[in-house]
């Protein structure tokens, strides 16, 4: 990578980690560009060199969470045990992922809220999918070879993810305790 390659991703981090941090202390929709940008110290027309909207530096960082979660706490979830134990592990995991980083448990819980008002954001919606296909990988054990992306399998990626986030923001908002092991029991039951 030559030298002004690096200077554009050290640029592109910059407005990334800017992002995360205006998105925790502000939250995702009071957050404008220029809030990121001066954050940043980038001027704002050159925000647009590296995302084309708001919502592409929030899918990128989707991604980012995304990545982060599968290599760092889904790489020791093997194929080989059982289904039960599989949802055990993506539970307790996810779990820990979100007490980790909880700027990204607000970013994910808050961008799901923004495709509700805005059912056609693209880039968001192919940013979860992507996130459905990490925890239907992880879920796929040796019997599921055959179905190993199907829809069946997406369908419950998304039950176990928002099996857990709604127990979360529900748990939080209401000041309970979290009970992971809770969680764990009715998503293993419901295999």
């Amino acid at each position: 990578m030559n030298r002004r390659d690096r200077k554009k991703e050290q640029t592109r981090s910059r407005l990334l980690q800017a992002a995360i941090s205006q998105f925790a202390k502000r939250g995702l929709y009071a957050t404008r560009i220029e809030d990121i940008t001066e954050t940043a110290d980038v001027a704002k027309g050159a925000f647009y060199n590296y995302f084309d909207s708001k919502h592409g530096l929030i899918a990128a960082l989707l991604a980012e969470g995304i990545a982060l979660f599968e290599a760092g706490y889904l790489d020791g979830i093997s194929q080989e045990i059982p289904a039960p134990e599989r949802i055990r592990a993506l539970v307790e995991k996810q779990e820990t992922f979100w007490q980790d980083h909880p700027e990204f448990a607000l970013l994910f819980h808050q961008a799901r809220g923004l495709l509700l008002l805005e059912r056609n954001e693209s880039k968001l919606k192919n940013a979860f999918r992507a996130y459905l296909e990490c925890i239907a990988r992880n879920l796929q054990g040796p019997e599921d070879q055959a179905t190993s992306q199907s829809e069946q399998r997406i369908q419950q990626a998304a039950a176990l993810a928002g099996l857990i986030a709604g127990y979360r923001s529900f748990a939080v908002a209401a000041g309970l305790p979290m009970d992971v092991q809770y969680v764990v029991q009715i998503a293993v039951s419901g295999v």
